[in-house]
């Protein structure tokens, strides 16, 4: 997700969310291997509740108690 932000794709994507979806059979349709890893990370990042509002990225370090 830093690459779309540091690419200027990322407005886009927040605009429109279902973008992402196109985004990922794209890159299953051009480079496989790496369509198979922005797919399972987009899920796995839907598990911590990515959304728009954070540019889809997710804070993945623990809270200190």
């Amino acid at each position: 997700m830093k690459l779309l932000i540091v690419v200027g794709l990322m407005p886009f994507l927040v605009r429109y969310p279902w973008l992402l979806f196109g985004t990922a059979f794209v890159l299953l349709g051009v480079v496989f291997p790496l369509g198979i890893v922005f797919t399972v990370t987009g899920v796995a990042a839907m598990h911590y509740g990515a959304g728009a509002k954070g540019n889809f990225l997710v804070n993945l370090e623990r809270p200190t108690s």
